[in-house]
Order: C-alpha cells, then structure tokens, then sequence
C-alpha cells in the first residue's frame, strides 16, 4: 500500500493521508473513518490503474503464436475459440491486460503435463 494514515503530522490538524515514497499529503481529515475512507478510495484508484495496464507480447511469444496457428491450419484441427483468438492476439503482438495474462498463467499450469505427450 503506498498510502499511510498519520495523526500528528504538523501539516494536518487531525489525521493526514501521506504518499508513502515522498511524503506528500493526499489529504486532512478530522476523523481516523475519514482517513480511512480516503485511503481505501486511493488504494481502489490504484489497484484499477494496475489491472487496466497492458502488456505487449514479445517476439518470442509471437513466434510460438504463429507456430500454434501453422499447425491448427496444417492438421485442420486443435484449438478452441477462444485459445485460437488469443493466439492470434499474440502473434500480432496486440496488448494483454492483467486479467488476460493472468487466466493465461493458470491455463498453462493446468495444461504443464501436456508437455509430456507425444508429437
């Protein structure tokens, strides 16, 4: 959490919201509620911030796209919908939100003793 709650900051009479990396005060508040209400809202702000960021796929990434979809065209099968978009979303090296990777990194873990199959 990079927000604190203080009650003796001379800048504030009653209870301050500080940035914790500069000390800046987001906010005077009465109330140690008040205080606490700003500081959920501001850590709320922040955790939405995060999950809108993108992440562009590497050239690496894009390559084994493209060898997946090869294949899925050569064998006329494999895939689902929504493995294939995806795959196509990598191999043009489109944006990946958090959630994205995220439901990615939990396919591929159930997915790990594939890799022990034949061909």
């Amino acid at each position: 959490m990079p927000w604190h709650i203080e009650n003796d900051n001379p800048e504030c009479s009653g209870y301050a919201v500080v940035k914790d990396d500069n000390g800046e005060i987001e906010g005077c508040h009465r109330t140690r509620d008040a205080a606490l209400r700003q500081l959920a809202a501001l850590n709320i702000a922040e955790d939405q911030k995060q999950a809108a960021a993108s992440y562009r796929p590497t050239d690496e990434m894009a390559t084994e796209a493209e060898r997946g979809l090869a294949w899925r065209a050569q064998y006329k099968r494999g895939g689902t919908e929504v493995g294939v978009s995806r795959a196509r979303d990598i191999a043009n090296q489109r944006n990946l939100s958090r959630d994205t990777i995220g439901r990615m990194v939990s396919y591929f873990a159930r997915h790990e003793v594939d890799k022990q199959g034949q061909g």
